[in-house]
């Protein structure tokens, strides 16, 4: 049974804009979380043994000492593998938090960084490619701190945290064209839109005339920042919200299409089906 679920954010990340916590030890194919979604970046280091973990329907496994990224509304589990023991530390951002704390030219642009899934971001680090990096210098002082709190603790950990998200920054190798500022912030005001709104009945041309852009610059500006069109984006985000509705509710496949954005039954029906390779029929009878 495949279980999919919006995680509610916890107190931690309301108060700091971020919480770090251990998970183990799991002993052999265990669920560390199941299949769930929620607003925070995650970052998973494994401590000990080696997990799988699947982020967007792509499996990796983890080794000890490696380190992956959960994107921001990214579906994703994390299972032990046939390790006796296996654990793992996890660190959740909150995106408002890399807004609040960069400068205001580029907040946006590191944000995006964060929530979009594209094969020219980097997702998965192996430990020796960590080694001497101010990712694994925060992990460590992340895990220091956790270990032995004091009343300075919650700063000392926002500083380590701060290190990771700079780290993962400086990995990237792709370089800065004229106008990726401006492009960036509007792709991110897009990704923003369509999450807000994916329920209604919403277009690339409309979403572009709020921008005060033309459909085509807008359109190959999408494409380029997220790897996917405008339509498939919307898309996916409307079938991930189905899915989870289609396994937590017992609400029927037309109350599902309509509060999705679908109109059109037999559209969402094909759609859902093109996208996750089972009908919505089928992903109820998994419950």
């Amino acid at each position: 049974m495949r279980e999919y679920y919006i995680e509610n954010e916890k107190q931690a990340v309301r108060d700091h804009g971020f919480e770090f916590f251990y998970t183990g030890p799991l002993p052999p194919h265990t669920y560390g979380t199941k299949y769930h979604i929620h607003e925070t970046i995650e970052f998973v280091y494994a401590a000990q043994g080696r997990l799988n973990i699947s982020i967007d329907g792509q499996v990796s496994v983890l080794n000890k000492g490696d380190l992956a990224l959960f994107r921001s509304r990214g579906i994703h589990s994390i299972i032990s593998s046939d390790e006796p023991e296996s654990g793992y530390y996890v660190l959740k951002i909150k995106p408002k938090l890399i807004l609040d704390i960069s400068p205001p030219k580029v907040s946006k642009n590191y944000a995006l960084r964060f929530a979009v899934c594209t094969s020219s971001l980097r997702h998965l680090w192996r430990s020796e490619e960590l080694v001497g990096t101010d990712i694994l210098a925060g992990i460590n002082k992340l895990i220091e701190e956790s270990k032995k709190p004091d009343k300075h603790s919650d700063l000392s950990m926002l500083i380590a945290a701060c290190s990771v998200i700079l780290g993962i920054l400086r990995t990237d190798n792709s370089e800065t064209e004229d106008g990726t500022d401006k492009l960036v912030d509007n792709v991110y005001e897009s990704l923003v839109y369509i999450h807000t709104h994916f329920a209604e009945q919403i277009s690339a041309e409309e979403v572009a005339e709020k921008m005060n852009l033309s459909y085509s610059y807008f359109s190959r500006s999408f494409k380029k920042m997220t790897g996917k069109s405008f339509k498939e984006y919307l898309n996916i985000t409307r079938t991930n919200r189905a899915e989870q509705l289609l396994v937590e509710t017992d609400k029927s496949i037309t109350e599902v299409a309509l509060e999705c954005g679908y109109n059109n039954v037999s559209h969402f029906i094909a759609t859902y089906k093109k996208l996750k390779n089972k009908t919505p029929l089928s992903e109820r009878k998994e419950k």
